[in-house]
């Protein structure tokens, strides 16, 4: 029984021939298949593709953040040990080695960190619970 339900989906397949000799397979009518486009993806629903798409946004603003704290990471890095340490620089140690400090950067960013606690949702019990269902 089984040979046979093999037998018939092959002969259900037909070969199609051109005139240039070349020759392709032709799905039986009525053969259902997941349509896949050129790249070999299925198609997906529109559930799914908004999914997707939600998530490339969420994965392409976590990669713009990192890129964003990498170069505040590497400014502070380069300042001199007497700003990071406080205490007053020495005119004759002055290495060319270290980002001369800007006022308003350094404002800029202490601004950003005093902002984190807001960042850190009220009830993380919710917010788990409504990042889940995402």
């Amino acid at each position: 029984p089984a040979s046979t339900v093999a037998k018939d989906e092959k002969q259900a397949w037909s070969v199609a021939s051109t005139s240039k000799g070349k020759r392709r397979l032709v799905e039986p009518e009525g053969y259902e298949t997941d349509t896949i486009d050129e790249t070999g993806v299925s198609h997906l629903t529109r559930e799914e593709e908004e999914m997707v798409a939600s998530l490339t946004t969420k994965a392409n603003a976590i990669k713009m953040l990192h890129s964003r704290i990498r170069l505040l990471t590497a400014y502070l890095e380069r300042l001199p040990p007497s700003d990071v340490s406080g205490e007053q620089p020495d005119s004759e140690t002055m290495d060319t080695d270290h980002t001369i400090p800007s006022l308003p950067i350094l404002r800029q960013i202490q601004a950003l960190v005093n902002r984190f606690d807001l960042v850190i949702p009220s009830d993380e019990e919710a917010f788990n619970k409504e990042l889940l269902q995402e």
